[in-house]
């Protein structure tokens, strides 16, 4: 409302026609007035058509006279070119033409009586100041102090670290109040979040990709492990189905075959089964003490369980025996025969016989 307001209260103060006018409205101050900056909108456009053409697309705009430096109870001066930045303390910032008299620094001190109780500041840049130096050495004695400080290239870098978000801090000059920033109503920046969407749209691209990598890894492990799933199945009833008497159906399904292997071992017990697993179990701890002997095949009827041992060599069939034979075991071995690099034999262990 404040910058709708604004050209008309200002109306009778301009030359010019206040429709050809771009008003932005600053900070308001301790003393309750706000600072207004007022330029042609036909300015602003150009430079807002030249910064684009350079690829720039400004946030914030200001008149370089908003960042001359403040220090307390000093007349500022920024001289570059024929141009005149002052700033005097309390005061808003002024550019002005350097002319050769020096009537410009008496303009930026309003009254010349208050030099006595200020220090001049002045900066410039080096190859320019043999052109301006005598229109500021003039006043160097009507000053409480005076310095000059000379420039390498331009004004822009001291001009930058007055700037509210820069390294202002470290130079112990704080940023005047004054600075307005020119781009608002028609000509405000646009805020466009289009840079963050663009890289919060990489951003949420990848994290899919990954979700969608994760997935089809978790779907091939899935299949691979039912794969192996059902090649256990099929193995284990191909054997359950092999162990079963002849006649069995082979097209059993798990549960049923889980359901004949239960009825079978019932049978099994019932006929001295468990004779056949105890004898079964002596042997396994009988070849585990003799290295190089495994059970080839075994049969069982009755109360006797036949071998058909393996072994390097005729002591490692005799040290079975032996070994059944400490533990209670009957153990004869039946026959025995040999090729160049191995021996086998038979063994009848008497399972329901143990002394």
């Amino acid at each position: 409302k404040l910058l709708q307001a604004v050209p008309y209260v200002l109306e009778e103060q301009l030359a010019d026609n206040v429709d050809e006018l771009h008003f932005a409205v600053g900070t308001r101050r301790d003393d309750g007035k706000t600072p207004v900056a007022v330029v042609t909108r036909e300015l602003m456009t150009r430079w807002q058509d030249a910064l684009r053409s350079a690829g720039i697309v400004p946030t914030a705009m200001y008149a370089e006279s908003d960042f001359v430096p403040a220090p307390p109870g000093q007349l500022v001066l920024v001289v570059e070119a024929d141009a005149l930045l002052a700033r005097r303390p309390g005061a808003l910032p002024q550019s002005l033409p350097l002319d050769s008299d020096g009537t410009s620094i008496e303009a930026a001190l309003g009254d010349p009586a208050s030099a006595a109780s200020l220090g001049m500041l002045c900066y410039a840049i080096a190859e320019e100041w043999p052109k301006h130096s005598a229109a500021i050495e003039k006043w160097r004695n009507r000053f409480a102090s005076f310095q000059v400080q000379l420039l390498a290239q331009s004004a822009l870098p001291l001009l930058a670290k007055q700037l509210p978000d820069a390294t202002a801090g470290t130079s112990g000059i704080e940023v005047h109040p004054a600075a307005v920033n020119l781009l608002q109503g028609p000509f405000a920046a646009q805020r466009s979040s289009g840079g963050d969407r663009a890289a919060w749209r990489v951003a949420a691209v990848l994290a899919g990709a990954l979700i969608v990598l994760w997935a089809f890894g978790y779907w091939l492990e899935s299949r691979r492990l039912h794969a192996q799933e059902r090649d256990l199945d099929a193995a284990t009833i191909a054997l359950a189905q092999s162990a079963l008497p002849a006649g069995g159906s082979t097209s059993r399904s798990g549960k049923a075959l889980r359901l004949a292997f239960e009825q079978r071992l019932q049978q099994v017990r019932k006929s001295g089964g468990d004779n056949m697993l105890s004898a079964l179990a002596a042997v396994a701890q009988a070849t585990s003490r003799v290295p190089g002997v495994h059970v080839e095949s075994f049969s069982f009827s009755g109360s006797d369980l036949d071998l058909k041992l393996v072994a390097a060599d005729a002591a490692g069939l005799e040290h079975v025996g032996d070994a059944l034979r400490s533990t209670g075991w009957q153990a004869t071995l039946t026959s025995t025969s040999g090729t160049a690099d191995k021996y086998s034999g038979k063994l009848r262990v008497q399972a329901g016989s143990r002394s």
